[in-house]
């Protein structure tokens, strides 16, 4: 029982050992990535304006990976130096790929923009939080929502199933009836005007398909 009970107590601290090393690959990757962020800060937007779908599609990739490690250290406010360099670069992305001709980047960029609103809580902590509605990001909340909108409108379907999972979140939407109103608030842009009607209605068919009554017969072909 004794030895048991020693293994168990050197495979626990075997596995702590693998956490705080991993914690330490993980902070010093952010720390890289912030670097390298301030560094193409100068050069980021004239380099997503490139004419050239190659050059810009390599832009938003690095760009993803590189918010994706950002560290979000709470002994800032919302992480502070994180928010003003993703918030530096986040207006020019919604102009130029919001409708760029290819797919993949629009693919690219709302990952970029939905990663963003959710790691920076952009929902309670983008404008409503004392001191967040002035920094770069913060003036680019309305944007960002904007853009989050007429994307749910999008031509592709990979995009448009990018959106509607990401609105489709008790985050966002109620996910009662409550979300009538709500479609005509948090879920409306003039830029999708012709298109709400159809947006709204699948909005509301995602309550159903949620609910327990979505397998009787008045669904059925829906």
């Amino acid at each position: 029982g004794i030895q048991i009970l020693v293994y168990m107590a050197n495979n626990w601290e075997i596995e702590k050992e693998k956490e705080h090393n991993r914690d330490i690959a993980q902070r010093k990757a952010g720390d890289a990535a912030l670097k390298l962020l301030t560094q193409i800060r100068p050069y980021v937007r004239n380099f997503v304006r490139q004419r050239h779908p190659g050059v810009q599609l390599s832009a938003l990739q690095l760009l993803l990976v590189l918010t994706r490690q950002l560290n979000l250290d709470e002994s800032d406010v919302l992480g502070a130096p994180c928010r003003d360099q993703v918030g530096h670069f986040m207006p020019t992305l919604c102009e130029v790929f919001l409708t760029h001709k290819k797919v993949k980047c629009r693919e690219l960029f709302f990952s970029i923009v939905i990663w963003v609103w959710k790691t920076f809580e952009m929902d309670t902590k983008g404008i409503a939080e004392p001191g967040c509605n002035t920094d770069t990001l913060g003036t680019a909340c309305a944007i960002m929502q904007s853009v989050l909108v007429r994307g749910l409108a999008d031509e592709a379907e990979v995009v448009r199933a990018l959106l509607y999972d990401f609105w489709n979140h008790t985050d966002r939407l109620d996910g009662n009836m409550d979300r009538i109103p709500q479609l005509l608030t948090k879920v409306y842009d003039p830029g999708v005007e012709e298109q709400w009607t159809g947006v709204a209605c699948a909005m509301l068919l995602q309550i159903c398909e949620q609910s327990d009554a979505w397998a009787s017969p008045q669904f059925s072909g829906l």
